[in-house]
């Protein structure tokens, strides 16, 4: 597997632990985070 599809992997499975009903509200915080630092291309695996 590629980096990138990897990293999307990652990152897809991230943002739907952050949907989920059962996620604390400070781990959506964590998550939203991590999204940030990667689509400001600052974030690093």
């Amino acid at each position: 597997m590629k980096h990138n599809e990897h990293v999307m992997t990652w990152l897809r499975s991230l943002r739907d632990e952050a949907v989920d009903p059962a996620c604390s509200i400070a781990r959506m915080i964590d998550v939203m985070a991590i999204l940030a630092r990667y689509s400001f291309g600052r974030g690093t695996v």
